[in-house]
């Protein structure tokens, strides 16, 4: 199963794994980075400078569990128990739904 994330302003971003998820983000932001850890990092900072809320860059299924987490985004195709190719998946809702 994808991944895939749907960003507040709507934007859908699919990927096989989390980490081309997480690469097209990169791609596709503001400030990018010249890597998807590196991004992955800053944008950890971001979000807890912004929100208080920490995000995890172990992996980038933590990432983007944790970015969800904290409202910031949807996720589908993870779950808080899911690694790489994992038999686990679902949908991680934004807070409010």
């Amino acid at each position: 199963m994808a991944v895939s994330v749907t960003m507040p302003d709507g934007r859908c971003l699919e990927g096989d794994t989390a980490l081309e998820v997480v690469r097209k983000m990169n791609r596709r932001a503001l400030i990018g980075e010249p890597d998807p850890w590196r991004y992955m990092i800053a944008l950890a900072r971001r979000v807890r400078r912004l929100t208080g809320t920490g995000v995890r860059t172990t992996s980038p299924e933590t990432f983007l569990l944790d970015l969800a987490a904290a409202g910031v985004l949807t996720v589908e195709g993870l779950t808080a128990g899911s690694r790489r190719g994992g038999a686990e998946h679902g949908r991680v809702p934004v807070s409010g739904e």
